[in-house]
Parts: C-alpha cells; structure tokens; sequence
C-alpha cells in the first residue's frame, strides 16, 4: 500500500507536507518491519537521525511498549522538531542556492516552520529570492 504513488501523490496535492508523509511512512508497519526489523529500540535509533532528541528515548520506548504513545505519536515529535525543521532548511538551500545555510536565514526559516509555516512557503521564499534568480 505505501508504494502506491497515485495515493501518496494525491496526498501531497491535498495539502500534506513532506514531513506529513515521512511521519506516515515512519509510522506505517512496511516501515517498522522491513526499515527497524520490527524493533522498537532500532525504530527509536531511525528516528533519533531525523530529530528525535537521544534524551527522550527511554520515555518514547517505555509509552510505545505500555500503550500511552504510538508510532505514529512519536515519528511526529521526530519529524517536526526543531533539529529534522533545520536540516530541512539545510536541504533547501543546497538544492536551491547551492551552499550552506547562513545561520540568521536557517533560523529564520527554522523557526517558521516550528511555528507552522508551510515547507512550500519557505521554499518559494528561496526560489524567489535575488540570489536563486542570480544562479540561475
């Protein structure tokens, strides 16, 4: 089911961002049994790449082993994080701008997207800026 691109491409057209879809397939149990072995310990490690703070795990493990928390609940806290919000602006600017992100605009645009800016927003910011049209 998650390979379907159809689905996921109407899921994205209706407004998802990319970090809706990567909480979806994190979260999904493809993903859980093929990417983290069916491990919860080695699901919690995949996520720690994408944000999830390494002080938290022990919390996450024990409200995923007990029922208080989800996959889902917690591929959330991974994906919409101020660290996985940062290397996302880090992204942008490489395939964009083509160099690093100075650290005044990775702050800005880190802290819009924690309080809830659009990804497509910052990267029509980016793409319409003077220096991607001086590239380009």
């Amino acid at each position: 089911m998650l390979f379907r691109s159809g689905f996921w491409t109407s899921y994205l057209q209706n407004g998802n961002s990319v970090h809706d879809f990567q909480i979806e397939l994190s979260a999904s149990n493809e993903y859980f049994q093929n990417r983290a072995s069916g491990s919860l310990s080695t699901f919690l490690s995949l996520l720690r790449e994408q944000g999830l703070d390494g002080g938290d795990l022990s919390g996450f493990l024990s409200g995923l082993q007990n029922g208080t928390a989800t996959r889902k609940s917690v591929a959330t806290v991974a994906y919409k994080s101020t660290q996985a919000f940062g290397k996302q602006v880090e992204n942008y600017y490489q395939t964009f701008l083509k160099r690093l992100a100075d650290s005044g605009g990775k702050q800005n645009f880190t802290d819009s997207l924690v309080n809830g800016t659009n990804p497509n927003k910052v990267i029509a910011d980016i793409v319409s800026s003077d220096e991607y049209f001086a590239r380009t």
